[in-house]
């Protein structure tokens, strides 16, 4: 649940700054909405009270995470091609954080 709603309020705060750019292509926009619309109902039925507590039988549990799962892959392509159209940064695997965060990187080019 955290992991997609973290995942789901990065990528919208990339997605405004795509949509409100006039020259981007139509498809490009409309596969974004897409998948933000996707992790918004997908996360709507996770947060169905049967979910959030833990009362659900356990086939539909499964079923909760499996849609949940989907909608983060198909987030994650999208919000994917974002970082690399708007971005200009690499990952730090030491820290998990931007290369400008990387200790490591910053103790190798001293």
């Amino acid at each position: 649940m955290r992991l997609g709603s973290h995942a789901l309020h990065a990528s919208s705060q990339l997605r405004a700054l795509e949509v409100l750019d006039q020259s981007k292509d139509e498809s490009e926009i409309e596969m974004q909405m897409n998948a933000s619309n996707s992790m918004l109902a997908e996360l709507g039925v996770y947060q169905h009270h049967d979910a959030i507590a833990g009362t659900a039988k356990q086939h539909v549990a499964d079923d909760y995470t499996y849609r949940l799962s989907k909608a983060l892959a198909q987030n994650s392509i999208a919000y994917g091609s974002l970082i690399d159209n708007n971005a200009d940064f690499q990952m730090c695997t030491r820290t998990n954080g931007t290369i400008y965060d990387c200790p490591t990187l910053k103790i190798s080019q001293e």
